[in-house]
């Protein structure tokens, strides 16, 4: 169903990026589970797919059918090294709203993976979206998708899982 409801947005994202990758470009998509782009890229031929993830595991499968690479790890927690050489794009869709530390940090973190030259797309769907709005003034949340939840028991979920659900 997350799949079905978020096409169109993933298929936009492709094409917006497409221009800019080639067969050989290295192409690092961060929070990327699912790995919807990934699906893309896979059938367009284009470009060495990674996923950076807390919990990429789920879809070894998925990842290694369509000969992507993955690496586990939280550019929120630390410092990340990665043995890959840079890439050439790096993608933080839909992953700024979900960081539960320093956001600077975080993306400076992200901009480690990127070779100089390289592009940078960062993506946050809170900004278009009415539910979200509503749940932050009505409600006192920032989960658009769940609008009964407090921003109390969203950081708790930080204590969990490592990451908020929507905070802005």
């Amino acid at each position: 169903s997350y799949a079905y409801a978020n096409f169109d947005r993933t298929h936009a994202d492709y094409h917006f990026i497409k221009p800019y990758i080639s067969n050989n470009t290295r192409i690092l998509d961060i929070g990327a589970v699912p790995p919807l782009r990934g699906h893309f890229i896979g059938k367009s031929g284009l470009g060495h797919y990674t996923v950076l993830d807390p919990d990429p595991g789920p879809f070894r499968k998925f990842l290694d059918t369509n000969q992507s690479a993955m690496i586990e790890g939280n550019i929120a927690q630390r410092r990340l090294i990665s043995n890959e050489s840079p890439f050439d794009f790096v993608l933080l869709n839909e992953v700024v709203e979900h960081v539960s530390g320093n956001l600077i940090d975080s993306i400076s973190n992200a901009l480690s993976f990127m070779k100089p030259g390289g592009h940078i797309l960062v993506t946050t769907p809170n900004l278009r979206s009415v539910s979200g709005l509503y749940a932050l003034l009505t409600c006192s949340s920032g989960l658009a998708s769940k609008p009964d939840k407090s921003v109390r028991e969203q950081y708790e979920r930080v204590q969990s899982y490592g990451y908020f659900e929507h905070i802005w």
